[in-house]
């Protein structure tokens, strides 16, 4: 095939007349109107910027003959084409079954549509053995008329349906027949579709968060509890808060008062009404009031009588370093009987014979000296025999050591948490006074619950756990 070469010219194609050819590119950008150029088999002509195939020419002998035609070439668009002022572009009526074939390696793209729609009157199948993508950011089917059935697939797929399949109504009929008739009981109750808590209860129920360790809260208006037979019981091993939100705690719906037990939790009216009917606390006889303070001092209006009975004794502690003992407020021994506790006065007069203001006195009845005063016993050169300072040495010490064997004494510290002290004493007996003072200012005696569990041990309970230093004094009878 020769170099076929392109004619910038007019061409009447009508009377086949060239004139004024000139050689030129027939396709391209740089393609000119007006071209005639034979290229892939095919005789082309271009006409304002178109480039028309001629179908009726023969090529011989490097010449190229054009059939004679009736008039002028008559360019057509149809079948979905569309063809106006020399252009002919997609769009237009079908008139005939049209098929796009890719022949299998080859694809089909729209891209960069501004919308893409499709009408169809009947319905229409789209088949796809590789997968069928439509990546858009909204898809959406219009019904053309009442009737119309939505996207639907031509036969039942279910069976090879994936997790991300689009499914049918009769998948989705299949599935919700597939599930069971929902009840309620046992303390729901169910209205139609909706299931909720309320209704008769036949069995015990259980709620159990220990092991997610969660909590159950209930925030309602009103919490109405009522039982018949059993009791209710709140079980916790931690305390149990419970949280009013309108400052008014938990509340009783009436008075149960007259019904209460010693383990009731009483309402606020309760406590008014005990806390009503307590009677005024006065003070007398050796005690004062004072506000709501009562305490030892005050004139006696009555003989009275403090009685320990068998099993209890008075003691009466002071500082160590400066108590002074219980004291008479004045001289009261010419009235002494032989029951009376005496003073040191009275001693130091009727036994070593020395007033209280350092005088001597011998009032010793003679009788029982002997015929001797006081200050006769008081000087030692009056005794017979020889006794050595080292003997009364050995005799203090002696009666210390005997002193001490009936005597015990120990430490015991609180730490807020024990309430009872088991103490080992082992004096061999339950005749035993037992003691508890602070071991810190005020040093005041601590009255508590004393067990004597057995001959050699004393329990000590405390009704509140305490938190101090004790001193424990233990002594023998």
């Amino acid at each position: 095939m020769p170099n076929i070469k392109s004619f910038l010219t007019d061409i009447d194609l009508n009377n086949n007349h060239i004139f004024n050819l000139l050689l030129g590119p027939s396709t391209g950008i740089n393609s000119l109107e007006g071209s005639l150029s034979y290229d892939s088999g095919l005789l082309k002509y271009r006409d304002s910027n178109l480039t028309h195939i001629i179908a009726s020419y023969e090529y011989v002998n490097d010449a190229i003959y054009i059939a004679a035609t009736s008039g002028a070439v008559n360019i057509t668009a149809s079948n979905g084409l569309t063809f106006l002022n020399n252009d002919i572009k997609l769009g237009g009526t079908l008139s005939s079954n049209t098929v796009i074939d890719g022949n299998t390696f080859n694809s089909l793209t729209f891209d960069n549509l501004f919308n893409f729609t499709l009408n169809t009157n009947s319905s229409s199948i789209i088949s796809d053995s590789g997968g069928l993508n439509i990546t858009s950011d909204s898809i959406v089917f219009k019904k053309k008329t009442n009737a119309f059935p939505g996207v639907t697939y031509d036969l039942d797929y279910s069976n090879t349906y994936t997790v991300r399949s689009l499914v049918d109504k009769g998948y989705v009929t299949s599935a919700i027949g597939n599930i069971p008739v929902i009840t309620a009981s046992n303390g729901l109750n169910k209205s139609g579709n909706d299931i909720k808590l309320g209704g008769v209860m036949y069995a015990d129920v259980y709620i159990d968060a220990s092991l997610s360790g969660s909590n159950l809260q209930i925030n309602v208006g009103n919490l109405n509890i009522v039982t018949n037979t059993t009791d209710i019981n709140l079980n916790s091993n931690r305390a149990i808060n419970i949280i009013s939100g309108n400052g008014q705690g938990i509340e009783y719906a009436l008075d149960y008062s007259n019904t209460y037990t010693v383990r009731s939790l009483v309402d606020k009216g309760y406590v008014t009404s005990a806390i009503g009917n307590i009677p005024a606390l006065t003070a007398s006889n050796g005690l004062t009031k004072i506000s709501n303070d009562i305490k030892l001092g005050g004139a006696l209006t009555a003989n009275t009588i403090i009685d320990s009975g068998s099993s209890y004794n008075l003691y009466f502690q002071g500082n160590v370093a400066s108590y002074q003992g219980v004291q008479y407020g004045a001289d009261y021994s010419a009235n002494f009987v032989s029951r009376s506790l005496v003073d040191k006065d009275y001693v130091d007069r009727y036994v070593k014979g020395i007033y209280a203001n350092g005088t001597s006195g011998f009032a010793l009845n003679s009788n029982l000296l002997n015929n001797q005063n006081g200050s006769y016993y008081l000087n030692r050169t009056n005794h017979n025999g020889v006794q050595t300072a080292n003997t009364i040495s050995d005799l203090n010490t002696a009666t210390l050591s005997i002193i001490q064997s009936y005597q015990y004494k120990n430490s015991i510290t609180g730490n807020g948490i024990i309430t009872d002290f088991v103490i080992t004493h082992n004096l061999n007996t339950y005749d035993a006074i037992v003691q508890i003072y602070r071991s810190t200012s005020p040093y005041d005696t601590i009255l508590t619950i004393v067990e004597r569990t057995n001959v050699n041990v004393v329990t000590i309970r405390f009704a509140v756990a305490p938190t101090d230093v004790y001193k424990v004094l233990i002594i023998a009878l």
